[in-house]
């Protein structure tokens, strides 16, 4: 009886054993062809792109130059410059050029771009479009990504307005009608800034030991955002019913239009849906898409609705995988409808050909 138990508790040793041993011979291989194999992601952008801003509560950092996320294989990461202005634009002077007309983009991720080579970004290729087309026009990108309308109009009145800009072009997105709380984004700067890129210690060690452990952490990690992205984009939706968040929103729109009028400017306006509003499981209609309609003609303001033109079976190539930005035919497709309505509309006709 002892002789078979101690038999027993031999066999059960050796099972743990070899399963331990078969455990650490998986642990090793997946180590080394992590290694081997695969890159982790930046999150979104390398830290220190961005600035604390006593204005807009943060900014573009002048002079940056580092990456920012792409897709996958050799896009994983795009090289990103910020100019001495802290734009991701070409540097400029703010005099404008003799017998050139300028366009001033406002926005936040889709306008600045992310996940977007710089040359395939809506405002660079809708400059090279009106230059094709025989317009002398410079367009100015001011766009920095998380912003709201309430940020935009900020940073408009804190550089953009020096640039003098004939038209002013604001790309919205559906969650500038979000309130922003500007000395609560100050206060929590330092957090946002950690949780795109963490570098505490202990994260860089396990980083440098364990590649396989941050490998498992971001499948979890991307499966997780996925399910709370989703939860976030319906959010953003509900508001754009209600009453106060978009008497807020349309109120500050119709200010800004009435100040640029006052200075001789012309307000442009275009919007860029989410995925959710393309997704037929997900039953989310039109509805902020016709409400900005609704006020541009009344008030008179041009306004570009892009969804329609990505209104097909390959609309998923038009989104990042986030579904709240637009990738590189996204950007393709707002330029082509933006340049579509300015000529639709003889908003260029008066303008300087070459």
């Amino acid at each position: 009886m002892m002789l078979g138990t101690v038999r027993n508790m031999q066999r059960t040793r050796k099972k743990i054993l070899l399963i331990m041993l078969c455990l650490l011979f998986l642990f090793i291989s997946l180590e080394i062809l992590v290694r081997l194999f695969w890159e982790p992601q930046i999150r979104t952008y390398e830290k220190g792109m961005l600035i604390k801003d006593n204005d807009a509560g943060f900014a573009l950092k002048p002079g940056f130059e580092g990456y920012i996320l792409g897709k996958t294989g050799e896009d994983l990461k795009i090289p990103v410059k910020i100019n001495s202005k802290g734009l991701r634009d070409d540097e400029a002077n703010y005099t404008k050029p003799a017998n050139f007309r300028r366009i001033l983009a406002l926005g936040d991720t889709i306008t600045f771009g992310m996940r977007v080579p710089y040359d395939e970004t809506s405002m660079r290729l809708l400059e090279k479009n009106l230059s094709n087309e025989g317009y002398r026009v410079e367009i100015i990108n001011l766009a920095v990504p998380a912003y709201d309308h309430q940020q935009e109009y900020i940073r408009y009145k804190t550089e953009g307005y020096k640039y003098s800009p004939d038209i002013v072009l604001i790309i919205v997105a559906m969650n500038d009608i979000l309130p922003s709380d500007i000395e609560s984004l100050k206060r929590t700067f330092d957090l946002y800034q950690d949780f795109y890129v963490p570098d505490k210690p202990s994260e860089v060690l396990i980083k440098k030991v364990c590649q396989s452990c941050v490998f498992l952490y971001s499948l979890y990690y991307n499966r997780h955002a996925g399910f709370t992205n989703r939860g976030y984009l319906r959010h953003v939706y509900s508001q754009w019913d209600n009453e106060t968040a978009w008497n807020d929103y349309s109120s500050a729109l119709l200010n800004f239009n009435s100040e640029l009028k006052s200075q001789n400017r012309t307000l442009l306006i275009a919007m860029y849906p989410y995925i959710i509003q393309m997704d037929g499981d997900e039953n989310y209609g039109r509805l902020p898409q016709k409400k900005m309609a609704m006020l541009a003609n009344e008030n008179n303001i041009t306004f570009i609705d892009v969804a329609p033109s990505l209104n097909n079976e390959k609309y998923k190539e038009f989104f990042t995988p986030e579904g709240k930005a637009a990738s590189w035919k996204g950007h393709k497709k707002i330029a082509e409808e933006i340049l579509a309505k300015l000529k639709e509309k003889g908003i260029l006709i008066s303008q300087v050909h070459k």
